[in-house]
Formats: structure tokens, C-alpha cells, sequence
């Protein structure tokens, strides 16, 4: 009996320590103000993916930010990249992506420092044209999970 505790416990603490980062305010820091920009109905906010200043739809039914137009951004380093296909991406078909973790992304006040981002290259995917304005990436529920968001 002690002894499966003991391995649960030790695999409970070991999945931690490779488990993706949470975002978090600065020490003394309760709360943020974001202010956004509301476009066909669609919340779009200013995002830093390791220093660099983006903008990014606020979507809860995503998991994972997703990078997928970069036009107008003159670089973009992302740690840790690898190869993968994903699914759920509308065409049915899975897209070639990028994974990245370890990424530093800064919504307003918040930061993570252990970030995973997909960057998907597939130039269909672009919304900025659609949209107006650009939009190089999605941000999803791996923000909304550590915070209370009300949005006005």
C-alpha cells in the first residue's frame, strides 16, 4: 500500500515539473485592464510571443495558441520547434504546424514563461484580410484557464 502511494506521488510531481506554464501577474498585482479591439463580433487583443508585438482573436474553443499569419512581423524566434500535423482546423484534413513550447507570451500584465505555441504556415488560414486588421494568431483556453475574464 505505501508503496503505490509513494509512486503516485512520485508521478504526480514529475508530470508537474514537464507540464506547460501558467499565466500569472507580477508579484502584487490582482488584476489587469486589456483593452481590445471588437471586430465582426470577434474579440482581438495585443499580444507579446517573446517580445514581439502581435494581435491575437480571443477564442475559448481553442486549446493551444495558434500563430498562423505573421505578415508584417519582421522575426519571430520560437524555442523548441518540432514538426506536427493537427487536426480540427475546419479543412478535415490534418495541417503541417510547428509545436513550440517553452515561449514567453505577455497578455497585458499576465505572463507565461513555459508557453506552447502552434504556428501553422498554411496561408489559407489568414484572417487579417477578412478581417480588416492583422491577426497573426489565435489565444485560447490555456489563457482563460488561470484567470476570471470578463470581457465589457
Amino acid at each position: 500500500m505505501l508503496k503505490s502511494v509513494v509512486i503516485l506521488l512520485y508521478l504526480f510531481f514529475s508530470s508537474q515539473v514537464f507540464a506547460q506554464g501558467k499565466f500569472v501577474f507580477p508579484r502584487g498585482v490582482v488584476k489587469d485592464k486589456i483593452m481590445f479591439k471588437k471586430v465582426n463580433n470577434l474579440v482581438i487583443i495585443p499580444v507579446k510571443v517573446n517580445g514581439v508585438k502581435l494581435t491575437f482573436l480571443l477564442d475559448t474553443g481553442v486549446n493551444t495558441t495558434i500563430i498562423f499569419s505573421l505578415t508584417g512581423v519582421d522575426s519571430l524566434a520560437l524555442n523548441n520547434p518540432k514538426r506536427v500535423k493537427l487536426r480540427g482546423l475546419g479543412t478535415g484534413e490534418s495541417i503541417v504546424a510547428y509545436s513550440s513550447t517553452g515561449n514567453t507570451v505577455e497578455v497585458g500584465k499576465a505572463i507565461n514563461r513555459n508557453q506552447k505555441v502552434n504556428v501553422v504556415l498554411d496561408h489559407t488560414l489568414n484572417l487579417s484580410k477578412r478581417m480588416g486588421i492583422p491577426i497573426h494568431g489565435i489565444l485560447g483556453y490555456d489563457f482563460f484557464k488561470d484567470f476570471v475574464v470578463i470581457i465589457k
